[in-house]
């Protein structure tokens, strides 16, 4: 936990059952005598859940929030004018006038959902009071330089905030997957026995759609860069959740350094 967190929920319930099931499926279809490759899919899909419950979360701070995989959707408070929600999910209004942003709150325990909105609305309600008293300064008397605002009154900048440390696009994590994956379609096509060169070329192409992703995220482009990576990385299950792990640890800081900046 942050040293400026205030409060965290995660979305762990309803994404570990789902990973238990899952697991239980595949082992039950495994022991079976022509078992194919269904039971190996779910187990890996199985563990991409109970990946899913430790990561996916809305951790909040004293001027923002983050939510999703690692914490990659960053928001402010004083950015948003209204909080609404409808059925399971949150929509945030933005001051600007823009599009509402939404996000589902189903997985979250019912009583961490009450707790989160009630802590959501209080921030937001304070940070508008806080840009309303910022915007319209007490009136100051002619003359009267008692109260004026002084160097030595100013508050000096916070040399105590949490700063993130850098995580490159391509870091240990990532190469990691990168290489395993890559070397498991090399493998796929060259063994006589198995689907051959149909797999080989599939399993590739999820390997360049993740790489695709991975330049777009280096070239700035967070939305499209972190579908096509996860997206990449999800065929090759367990092993891929390592590449997952280290796209949410980038996106998630680059985040916060743009709600911080």
């Amino acid at each position: 936990m942050h040293s400026d967190e205030i409060a965290s929920f995660k979305f762990g319930p309803g994404f570990f059952y789902l990973g238990i099931v899952s697991i239980a499926a595949g082992v039950f279809i495994l022991s079976m005598p022509a078992p194919g490759y269904a039971g190996s899919t779910l187990i890996g899909f199985g563990f991409l859940y109970l990946f899913l419950g430790t990561r996916t979360y809305i951790r909040m701070y004293p001027d923002m929030m983050a939510v999703g995989i690692g914490g990659a959707n960053v928001v402010r408070y004083a950015d948003i004018k209204r909080v609404e929600k409808k059925g399971k999910s949150v929509h945030l209004h933005p001051r600007d006038g823009g599009k509402p942003r939404r996000f589902g709150i189903n997985q979250l325990r019912k009583e961490d959902a009450a707790s989160f909105l009630a802590l959501l609305n209080a921030k937001v309600a304070e940070a508008a009071g806080a840009k309303s008293d910022a915007a319209t300064p007490e009136p100051q008397a002619v003359g009267d330089t008692a109260h004026a605002p002084q160097k030595a009154d100013r508050p000096a900048d916070s040399t105590t905030e949490s700063v993130p440390d850098p995580v490159p696009v391509f870091n240990g994590l990532v190469v990691t997957s990168l290489f395993i994956n890559t070397l498991v379609s090399v493998l796929a096509g060259l063994d006589p026995a198995g689907p051959g060169m149909v797999l080989a070329i599939v399993m590739g192409s999820f390997v360049a759609l993740s790489l695709v992703g991975l330049l777009l995220l280096q070239s700035g482009n967070l939305k499209a860069g972190n579908i096509l990576a996860f997206i990449g990385f999800a065929l090759f299950v367990p092993i891929g959740i390592i590449g997952v792990m280290g796209v949410a640890r980038h996106v998630g800081y680059v985040r916060r350094l743009e709600a911080t900046a």
